[in-house]
């Protein structure tokens, strides 16, 4: 019984992270597809995104128990959102970048090789773009989920969505 609870337990606190990077990741994956069409790169398949957003939901909800990741927890909310969203963002460009050269190094199956035709296929303001858009998803992750933390999920739900809930 207990094994069902904590399952319980664990798919509801996922379940909203989770939802929130499968449509973010849909959307940027649309918007990729559509800048990246003619240099040949296809878009992600909808099984990859699911899984990325699984596994991103994951991974950040076993980040918030390093020590490091509320490292300005006593200084003003902005400071623990630019921190984390700054990780975050810079964590997915690393990611996303060994993503995207690693099918070069292996076709040239070369290191040097594979990266110097990744520069000279794939446009670098364009991927940067869409790193704009990484940006401001986990700018917004962090916000709405260092603001719930800060006032309640009750509260949230009452302002938000007017939803009354039992003290």
């Amino acid at each position: 019984m207990k094994f069902f609870k904590w399952i319980k337990r664990e798919s509801l606190r996922i379940l909203p992270i989770y939802l929130f990077f499968l449509a973010s990741f849909s959307l940027i994956n649309m918007t990729q597809s559509l800048m990246l069409k003619s240099e040949g790169i296809p878009p992600y398949s909808f099984l990859s995104i699911v899984i990325a957003a699984g596994v991103v939901a994951k991974v950040l909800l076993l980040l918030d128990h390093l020590p490091f990741i509320n490292a300005f927890s006593q200084k003003p909310l902005i400071w623990t959102i630019l921190w984390q969203s700054s990780l975050y963002g810079i964590g997915s460009l690393l990611i996303r970048f060994i993503l995207r050269v690693t099918p070069f190094i292996i076709k040239h199956r070369s290191l040097e090789l594979g990266f110097k035709n990744f520069l000279q296929v794939v446009d670098l303001t364009t991927f940067l773009g869409i790193q704009l858009w990484y940006i401001l998803l986990f700018f917004t992750f962090v916000s709405t989920r260092e603001l719930i933390l800060t006032i309640g999920t009750k509260r949230v739900l009452k302002v938000f969505l007017g939803i009354k809930t039992a003290d």
